[in-house]
C-alpha cells in the first residue's frame, strides 16, 4: 500500500498523480490541512499489532 492520505481538516488537499505506474502522487495545495501516512506497513497492516 502506498499514498494513504486522510484526516483533512479545513480545505481538502489537491492531489496530483505524478506517475500512475508507480502510484507516485504530489499534494500541491492545502498540505497543511492533511495527514499523510508515509511509513511502511507492518505485516499486521494499520491495525495495532500484538502486545
Amino acid at each position: 500500500m502506498q499514498s494513504l492520505i486522510f484526516a483533512a481538516i479545513g480545505a481538502k488537499p489537491e492531489i496530483v498523480l505524478v506517475d500512475a505506474v508507480n502510484n507516485d502522487i504530489r499534494i500541491t495545495r492545502n498540505t497543511q490541512n492533511c495527514l499523510v501516512y508515509d511509513r511502511p506497513l507492518a505485516a499486521h497492516g494499520l491495525t495495532p499489532g500484538p502486545n
